[in-house]
């Protein structure tokens, strides 16, 4: 897995050969079969793993901040992170312009990759509704418009290999929680439903 992120890291390509692999992490044929069945549940791993290693590092940041809602902020930043620092944008975009592959491929492992970066931000904004931090109730689908928003910045800025600026990050930020703090609606919303007149 080390020697896959190396070549990862050297090509920005997710086109790996497995026999590239086994030569710089110098085992055997018969070793790398015996964990994985091929490059892509390969690089499955690395991204499960490097997933929950950035993810534990986040926590820990959260964990320090003084409210719930900072830990939010926190975890806004610290994704976003991941299209201005220029290592961390390395290892990132191979894995977000292929990503579709690798979804298609190994859906459960995929879903379960994806819970791991929401499941920090759902516990904040949950603990952020039981100390009062945000008013009326929990709205579950919160989390996913923060996801959507802050992954939405982070691809478009990577695809377009433009790293996003403080200020950018900023304004981010500022919508992301200014939508937490909105007030309810007074009944659900429905796509594509026409508003009633008086």
């Amino acid at each position: 897995m080390r020697a896959a992120v190396g070549l990862i890291r050297d090509t920005e390509t997710l086109d790996l050969h497995v026999t590239d692999v086994i030569a710089k992490a110098g085992i055997s044929n018969r070793a790398f079969y015996r964990h994985f069945s091929g490059k892509n549940e390969l690089l499955m791993a690395v991204l499960e793993d490097g997933n929950r290693q950035y993810m534990e590092h986040l926590e820990r940041r959260m964990a320090a901040c003084a409210t719930h809602l900072e830990a939010v902020e926190c975890w806004i930043r610290g994704m976003l992170a991941r299209a201005q620092n220029p290592s961390q944008v390395t290892d990132t975009r191979p894995f977000l312009l292929n990503g579709m592959r690798l979804a298609y491929e190994f859906p459960e492992e995929s879903l379960a990759a994806d819970e791991t970066l929401r499941a920090p931000l759902r516990h904040a904004l949950d603990a952020a509704h039981a100390a009062g931090e945000l008013a009326g109730p929990a709205r579950p689908r919160d989390v996913s418009h923060i996801v959507q928003l802050t992954l939405g910045h982070m691809t478009w800025s990577l695809i377009q290999r433009d790293p996003l600026r403080p200020a950018d990050v900023d304004d981010i930020v500022t919508f992301a929680l200014a939508g937490l703090h909105r007030p309810a609606l007074d009944r659900p919303h429905h796509p594509g439903e026409t508003a009633s007149r008086p």
